[in-house]
């Protein structure tokens, strides 16, 4: 026979052991997955430390550029030159430095005792005065000759000023 106080004490066994139940299989499906994540991870770790989980996804199609990147070739030119000219430059420095060629006064002096150096003033012959003259008239009637081939040519072959002027404002000279 039930006694009427072990009636509710079974039914509160019952609830608290279909509570625990729940509980246990709530449990077991969080074990699973833990587990499935923790499987995943080592899968993922053996696969990187094999170098085989690198993955390669496009995200947009490569295009062709229209212009190189590199080699800028008018800076290389450009640097080029540059060093030739620093290269040029240094060499002749060096050049100077280490020749020991006499020059000036001061570096007879160094050599030879003053007292025996006196200097002669150069004299001009009539013919040099001339010379001089006849090449000055000639640079000057060269230099006036080549100025004016040079506006009879612009003259003739290039578009008027305005002209010029009115399509660098438009931008036809790019």
């Amino acid at each position: 026979m039930v006694t009427p106080a072990a009636a509710p004490t079974d039914s509160g066994v019952s609830a608290s052991l279909e509570a625990m139940v729940a509980q246990q299989e709530a449990l077991q499906k969080n074990l699973e997955t833990a587990s499935n994540k923790l499987a995943a991870a080592r899968v993922g770790e053996i696969l990187e430390k094999d170098q085989q989980s690198e993955k390669l996804e496009i995200i947009e199609q490569p295009t062709i550029p229209q212009e190189p990147i590199k080699p800028n070739r008018p800076k290389v030119a450009a640097l080029a030159l540059l060093a030739a000219l620093m290269a040029g430059v240094g060499l002749v420095f060096v050049v100077e430095l280490l020749d020991k060629a006499i020059r000036r006064s001061s570096d007879i002096f160094g050599v030879v005792d003053s007292k025996l150096i006196i200097s002669i003033p150069y004299i001009l012959t009539t013919a040099e005065v001339r010379r001089r003259k006849r090449r000055i008239v000639f640079l000057v009637v060269g230099f006036a000759i080549v100025t004016i081939g040079v506006l009879i040519g612009a003259y003739f072959f290039l578009p008027p000023l305005d002209l010029m002027i009115a399509k660098a404002r438009v931008g036809l000279f790019r």
